[in-house]
């Protein structure tokens, strides 16, 4: 039986090329949230498809091997585990769910991906006008919805868009020189992305610093196998480092960031290149993974360290390309910064590449504490930054959560009917 008059359930769906994952949340009466499970399906149609599974409220978990076909297969899978009569299971039936999420990449210009955006015939048209905009990623998000719709026929399902927090940029920021109709006829513009995860460490930090988001300057840097960096002006997003793709940018695990396009024009016209293979050569075998064979940050500061030359500049190309976007955007925000906010995989756990990219900034008020920057904390916010009349601006590590976050926006929309 559905106890929607009480606790209420909300199931996050984030479905990548090749992976589904997800997590499910449990609302009290209060609307505090408690997370009671989460999982991952990696390799889908790779025919060695894993999936692993945490059930939360008894801390069982389980790895399964199987050969999954497609997202539809996948989200059986998961179906078939969260409503297991075993340990592993969390809900008796599909209809204990009181909404369904869907975080979408892309949301193009339409107005109505600014909020949480409810599912229907028009939400569908809408996602698939935006689809060329990121086609390696939306084709994923629309299979995923059409069997979650299949699946979960009652609860209300929405899509939560990661350009949506990018919709403050202004358009100094958000235009590119170029000629008007690019702009006006093919919306080619500056988007952003990761702004589920920049929100949630925004508002993790206006927390922790005991003050209202609309009062804080901040700059988020959210560095993991994707990465951008985002300046916050009294809350709202004013400039990000992707762009109307998430390929512009600092350099990241296999992408290589900002680059001339003339030097595809160049490389083109000596190898008989053509411009697709190109682009999915700038996305998937560049970046670090480009200059030394690898985009894991552990492996490459271990070969760093054992002197690989090349992985040594993949480490500093990547720090620096950073550490350019942080003194950008300090400026762009007249050097009133509140803090810096590390988050994602590498930003998270990597305290060697924190320091290296704070490094140098002290003379204009940012440093850290070396062994705070160090020190494992389960924390879900920890302050590194020194505490000296130098040190103007607070540095923090904060663990994103963007299905939470998500999540919690559905709850509120749901909330105000």
């Amino acid at each position: 039986m559905s106890n929607h008059q009480g606790n209420k359930k909300i199931f996050i769906v984030n479905a990548g090329s090749s992976s589904v994952k997800y997590r499910l949340f449990e609302f009290n009466e209060k609307g505090e949230p408690k997370e009671i499970a989460d999982g991952n399906v990696e390799k889908i149609g790779e025919g060695n498809s894993k999936l692993s599974h945490h059930n939360m409220t008894n801390d069982k978990k389980v790895e399964e091997e199987s050969d999954i076909k497609d997202h539809h297969a996948a989200i059986d899978k998961i179906v078939e585990i969260l409503t297991s009569k075993k340990e592993h299971g969390v809900i008796s039936d599909v209809d204990d769910i009181y909404a369904v999420g869907h975080r979408l990449v892309h949301g193009g210009d339409h107005k109505e991906f600014i909020h949480p955006t409810k599912i229907d015939d028009k939400t569908m048209k809408m996602i698939k006008e935006v689809e060329p905009l990121a086609p390696l990623h939306i084709p994923a998000n629309i299979e995923g919805i059409k069997k979650t719709l299949d699946v979960f026929k009652k609860p209300p399902q929405y899509v939560v868009c990661d350009t949506a927090f990018h919709h403050t940029l202004p358009p100094v920021a958000f235009r590119y020189a170029v000629p008007n109709e690019w702009y006006e006829e093919h919306k080619i513009r500056r988007y952003g992305f990761h702004g589920i995860s920049h929100l949630y460490v925004a508002k993790k930090a206006a927390k922790f610093l005991k003050k209202d988001l609309s009062d804080l300057n901040l700059i988020t840097v959210h560095l993991g196998n994707g990465c951008s960096v985002t300046c916050i002006k009294k809350g709202e997003s004013v400039d990000t480092s992707m762009g109307f793709t998430p390929l512009e940018g600092v350099v990241m695990g296999t992408r290589s960031g900002d680059m001339s396009a003339g030097a595809l024009e160049y490389y083109g016209k000596k190898t008989g290149e053509e411009l697709p293979n190109m682009i999915k050569t700038m996305n998937s075998k560049s970046g670090m993974k480009g200059i030394c064979g690898s985009n894991d940050m552990r492996e490459i500061i271990k070969k760093k360290d054992s002197g690989d030359e090349k992985a040594k500049l993949a480490f500093d190309l990547f720090c620096y390309s950073v550490r350019k976007y942080i003194g950008s955007y300090f400026f762009v925000l007249d050097c009133k910064v509140d803090a810096i906010v590390f988050t994602a995989g590498i930003g998270e756990n990597s305290a060697e590449t924190r320091e290296a990219i704070i490094s140098n900034l002290s003379s204009i008020g940012i440093s850290i504490n070396k062994d705070k920057n160090k020190s494992k904390s389960e924390e879900d916010v920890v302050l590194i930054s020194e505490e000296s009349s130098n040190a103007q601006h607070k540095v923090l590590v904060i663990k994103t959560n963007e299905e939470l976050e998500a999540a919690e926006q559905i709850f509120h929309v749901l909330s105000k009917k």
